[in-house]
């Protein structure tokens, strides 16, 4: 609010009285004239002051939302980031788990076939075996 100077307020009370002679007849000083427009001149002031205070606190809320959704996007941002990476990790053990079970089929394949061969030579040295002792007992006899 500007303030008046000194020589202001003087002139100010002199024009005042001034004015209160030449409109005595009316009853309204020039004086309480000036207290009634300084009433309503406050009295909308401190409406502009309430609307400029909710228009900060709306705007500090944007703001604030505003902090709140950049943060929130950084963070699904971030979030989809790590998503990828756990799935190109998921693509990659999953082309390792094939490769074992191919191997296992191929190892399993492999020892059937292992297996089949040592009952055979089990087998053919029973069959050794017996037929040398046949040919054993044929000389022991003979």
């Amino acid at each position: 609010m500007a303030t008046m100077k000194s020589d202001d307020k003087w002139e100010f009370l002199k024009d005042c009285r001034d004015k209160d002679q030449i409109n005595s007849d009316s009853g309204n000083s020039c004086l309480e004239q000036w207290e009634e427009d300084k009433k309503l001149t406050e009295n909308e002031l401190n409406k502009k002051k309430a609307e400029a205070a909710k228009a900060e606190a709306n705007f500090t809320n944007a703001t604030t939302w505003e902090a709140k959704l950049k943060l929130l996007l950084e963070n699904i941002k971030a979030s989809h980031d790590l998503a990828d990476a756990v799935y190109r990790e998921l693509v990659l053990f999953k082309s390792q788990v094939d490769n074992v079970c191919k191997n296992a089929r191929c190892t399993t394949d492999a020892l059937e076939i292992l297996y089949n061969d040592v009952l055979c030579v089990f087998n053919k040295a029973s069959e050794i075996k017996y037929l040398f002792g046949r040919l054993s007992r044929y000389r022991r006899d003979n």
